[in-house]
């Protein structure tokens, strides 16, 4: 797949509403982490937000095309399904970054798609959209993120018939389109929290304020 940049949005408290109905730019916030964050209007872009992120062909996905039997292919989805999701490891091309792997099984879906916040500008649904391992209900994908990176996420599944909500969209319709249908990654909860959740990649998983 061809790779693509973009920058995440860090997330933000509602502030004094303009008149649009959006919050004043320019108030500051401090994440849980400690780092300050300058709060956006509701209607800002997500390409205004730069961060680098890349989608990658992942180790669920090699070790399901490298497996050449039943046995392997189960020790595959055992890996894969084991712990909670996302995984995080070095990203061999560049020791500032790391790959996140997010790995869910989702019985009858024709599609799933991942989102977190920053990601979309970087391919939109094509780039979202998870790989399915063949012949099974089980969906991944891998994505190289600065190491330092954190964002909320959902998965939004379809199981509908015809086509995804999602399917021929772009910008700002489509982005909607895939959060009115995202909903928890179980595999990513706290302490049995199933709300949406926020990862950072060099530290465990921490619920969402």
């Amino acid at each position: 797949m061809r790779e693509h940049e973009n920058k995440a949005h860090g997330g933000g408290v509602s502030g004094p509403p303009h008149a649009d109905g959006g919050a004043v730019p320019g108030r500051v916030r401090t994440d849980r982490l400690g780092r300050a964050h300058v709060e956006r209007a509701r209607s800002f872009s997500p390409e205004d937000c730069p961060v680098p992120a890349r989608r990658r062909h992942g180790p669920v996905e090699t070790g399901w095309e490298d497996a050449d039997d039943e046995s392997s292919r189960r020790r595959v989805l055992d890996d894969a399904m084991a712990g909670p999701s996302p995984v995080t490891a070095p990203d061999p091309e560049d020791r500032d970054r790391v790959l996140m792997t997010w790995t869910v099984r989702e019985p009858g879906a024709v599609s799933v798609l991942l989102d977190a916040n920053g990601l979309f500008a970087a391919g939109g649904v094509e780039a979202l959209t998870m790989t399915r391992l063949a012949g099974t209900d089980v969906w991944t994908c891998t994505w190289s993120v600065p190491a330092d990176w954190c964002a909320s996420y959902g998965i939004a599944a379809w199981r509908g018939r015809g086509a995804p909500p999602w399917c021929g969209l772009d910008g700002r319709p489509a982005r909607l389109a895939i959060m009115r249908a995202a909903g928890p990654d179980p595999r990513g909860a706290v302490d049995g929290c199933m709300s949406y959740r926020c990862r950072c990649a060099r530290t465990p998983a921490a619920a969402v304020p």
